[in-house]
């Protein structure tokens, strides 16, 4: 099935701009009476409990009154707890609870701003009830929702790497394999590139492979769906950035796992590269001299960057990868296609190392884009 036609791309710094903006803890007291001591408890008696569940309730009122300046404060107010140095894990998890139905409850908001406050929020507390809140945001038919659900995402797993997740380990792989659904799905650019943000955004050394992995599977099988010749310049520009900084943070990725330990990432990685070199050949087909030049420099980037991850994820599956001579980076400068096609053919042709064991990329992997 055909993927629908692109959104308009809509600059990200637009859509951030109707999201939560970081919020600076008081030294002590924080609206409501949640404070920092109490957000670094480990155990919440019933009093502590109600005191939470009283500011939460107070502050997601604010949240939805008319008032744009009162419903400022009130997001505001549910989001200082959670800057707090020294929060526990077990302050999460109750904070989290007492947001689930009051604020949980808004990611479906007719005001795309109040839904989007409330996807950042529950993102940003890291708790059980966090992903589920945040999942439902990924299914809203608004753009700048589901953005924010990736931007929710991103908060909540980036956790630093030496701590436990404050959630099961299956909700950490849903989260994953739902943000790879978006990017391999959604109809929008700006939302997969959020989506890739926010898996390589996860820092845990355990859970790092697997999010990188999402990130290739998810690229390779979306490119297959990208034709170049009915993107506009603002689209192909936008889908060359996200290449390229899918094909650096796998690249980096590599360079971090011993051989042998993640064959798997290393062959999806390696086949991004291929799907990096089967773009910019498309592109070159469809567009030739046409092409923008601020678009051809970020296409020659990534096709430098793609070159290098397929050198490295093959030098790590025990692969010995000629560099191309010329480079194809040069290859592709030369704005023939023709020319870089037989410059990739060894490698995403059929036949083609990329096609063969330890990649073994399915057949028809690299076929041009529709």
């Amino acid at each position: 099935m055909k993927i629908p036609a692109l959104f308009r791309v809509v600059p990200v710094a637009g859509l951030a701009g109707l999201l939560v903006a970081a919020a600076e803890p008081a030294a002590a007291q924080i609206g409501g009476g949640v404070d920092c001591a109490l957000a670094s408890q480990n155990n919440f008696p019933a009093p502590d409990q109600r005191r939470i569940q009283d500011h939460v309730d107070g502050a997601a009122r604010e949240m939805l009154d008319p008032d744009r300046d009162t419903s400022l404060a009130g997001r505001d107010e549910l989001v200082r707890p959670l800057d707090c140095a020294g929060i526990t894990v077990a302050f999460r998890q109750a904070y989290g609870r007492a947001l689930s139905a009051p604020v949980g409850g808004l990611v479906g908001h007719a005001d795309a701003r109040i839904a989007t406050n409330a996807l950042q929020i529950m993102g940003k507390a890291r708790s059980t009830e966090s992903v589920r809140a945040v999942a439902d945001g990924l299914a809203d038919q608004r753009e700048v929702v589901r953005y924010a659900a990736t931007t929710g995402f991103r908060e909540l797993l980036s956790k630093p790497a030496a701590q436990p997740w404050p959630f099961a380990q299956r909700q950490v792989d849903q989260s994953l394999e739902l943000l790879k659904a978006t990017i391999e799905r959604d109809a929008s650019v700006n939302v997969v590139l959020g989506a890739v943000e926010a898996l390589v955004s996860v820092d845990d050394p355990n859970d790092r492979p697997g999010a990188m992995q999402r990130v290739a599977e998810g690229l390779s099988q979306r490119r297959a769906f990208l034709d170049p010749g009915a993107l506009s310049d603002e689209e192909l520009g936008a889908w060359a950035r996200i290449m390229l900084r899918a094909a650096n943070e796998c690249r980096n990725a590599v360079f971090n796992i011993q051989p042998g330990a993640n064959d798997a990432f290393m062959r999806s990685a390696g086949i991004l590269g291929g799907n990096c070199l089967a773009l910019a050949r498309d592109v070159l087909d469809a567009r030739g001299n046409d092409l923008d030049s601020t678009i051809a420099g970020e296409l020659a980037t990534v096709v430098n960057v793609s070159e290098a991850l397929v050198v490295f994820t093959g030098s790590q599956l025990g692969a010995a990868v000629p560099a191309p001579n010329p480079n194809l980076q040069t290859v592709f400068g030369r704005a023939d296609s023709g020319a870089f096609e037989g410059a990739v053919d060894g490698w995403i042709g059929q036949g083609g190392l990329l096609t063969r064991a330890p990649f073994s990329a399915p057949a028809g992997e690299f076929d041009a884009g529709q």
